[in-house]
C-alpha cells in the first residue's frame, strides 16, 4: 500500500492548534472578575466618555496605567464589561499589562 502525505491533511491539525491557541490566550487576556484590571481605551473619544461610564458602573479609580491614557480601575468585571465593550475600551489584568504593584521594585 502505498501511502503518501497529503498536503490536505494537515489543515485539520493546524485548525484544531489554532482554536487551543486562541482558547488559551482569551483565558490568559481575561480580566479578573472581581479586582484590579487596566482599562485601555482604544479610541481617543472614548477617554472621557468611557471612563465616565466606566466609573457610574461601579469602577473606582486606583491610579494611572502603564500605557498613556489607561487607567488601573478597582471593579467588577461583569459590572463594567458593558460600558468597556460599548465604549471601545480594552480590559486587561494588571499582570498582564505590565503593572506592578505598589512595594513591587521595577
Amino acid at each position: 500500500m502505498d501511502r503518501t502525505a497529503s498536503p490536505l491533511g494537515i489543515i485539520p491539525a493546524l485548525l484544531q492548534l489554532s482554536l487551543v491557541s486562541a482558547g488559551i490566550a482569551l483565558v490568559a487576556l481575561m480580566p479578573p472578575a472581581q479586582g484590579n484590571m487596566v482599562a485601555i481605551p482604544l479610541f481617543s473619544e472614548s477617554r472621557s466618555a468611557g471612563m465616565a461610564a466606566l466609573i457610574s458602573a461601579g469602577a473606582r479609580i486606583e491610579r494611572a496605567g502603564p500605557i498613556a491614557g489607561s487607567l488601573v480601575l478597582a471593579a467588577d468585571r461583569d459590572a463594567i464589561l458593558p460600558e468597556a465593550l460599548k465604549h471601545g475600551i480594552l480590559l486587561l489584568p494588571t499582570s498582564i499589562a505590565g503593572c506592578r504593584t505598589a512595594g513591587s521594585i521595577a
